[in-house]
């Protein structure tokens, strides 16, 4: 089945003052007895959280209502929505349901909370070689968390 897109027939830029982005948590944080946390790399991808604010006429209102319900299944489905500061096409889930509130007239605010995935980039190469030239370790992660002793 081929991943669903969002309907052409809709705008996809937002409200900018409503527009809200949160990086995914990919860090690990365990307190020390003494000193600072270690804190350490968990995840290779993590979860990046959006928020959206649409305005829509009562007819796009309808069209949306049918992506949602029918396209993506109240949701369960992903799709592809372009990011709103970078514009690049992301893979992403409805985190929440969507939330329609009244702009005045015609026109409703659709409150949208999405969730796509990141992947952390991989770690340079000549980074890798010199850690293993060390001896303590393949990633500079390892080297980073290790030490040199």
């Amino acid at each position: 089945m081929p991943i669903p897109i969002f309907p052409d027939t809709l705008p996809v830029a937002g409200q900018r003052p409503n527009y809200s982005e949160q990086f995914p948590d990919l860090a690990i944080r365990t307190p020390m007895d003494v000193g600072e946390d270690k804190v350490r790399l968990g995840a290779p991808a993590g979860f990046r959280d959006q928020s959206v604010t649409l305005l829509l006429t009562s007819a796009q209102v309808a069209i949306f209502k049918v992506f949602y319900h029918e396209t993506t299944r109240d949701g369960a489905l992903p799709f592809e929505f372009p990011h709103q500061r970078t514009l690049e096409t992301l893979l992403v889930y409805f985190k929440d349901k969507p939330r329609i509130g009244v702009a005045g007239g015609d026109i409703w605010l659709v409150s949208l909370e999405f969730e796509s995935c990141d992947e952390v980039p991989p770690e340079p190469v000549a980074a890798i070689f010199l850690m293993e030239g060390l001896g303590v370790g393949s990633t500079p992660s390892d080297f980073l968390m290790g030490g040199l002793g």
